[in-house]
């Protein structure tokens, strides 16, 4: 039986099931993610297209519920949002990863 989970807010898939956050480790969120990303100086016009046809595609019911089904949690955002998502993906495990001391072998 699963205790929390790890994103930062309750699940839509499970919402009965707390976040490791609301089981008392205070700021406790990680998550994996996926992003289709398109080569630096595309032009605006192609990666807002791009954005929005993906957009589509991954709200579309079945498609949906088929991500659902496996765990993931749905949120298509557009390219704005999506880059400040990642740069501060990169600051905060970045962090986690000098402050460790981890290095790749």
């Amino acid at each position: 039986m699963p205790l929390g989970i790890a994103a930062a807010e309750r699940a839509a898939f499970a919402p009965d099931l707390p976040t490791v956050a609301e089981g008392g480790i205070d700021g406790f969120a990680a998550s994996s993610w996926c992003v289709l990303l398109a080569p630096a100086g595309t032009p605006h016009g192609i990666v807002d297209r791009l954005s929005a046809e993906v957009g589509k595609i991954v709200r579309e019911s079945a498609i949906t519920a088929k991500l659902q089904d496996l765990g993931f949690v749905v949120e298509g955002r557009p390219p704005g949002p999506t880059g400040e998502f990642l740069r501060s993906e990169v600051e905060r495990w970045g962090s986690v990863i000098r402050s460790a001391n981890v290095v790749v072998e």
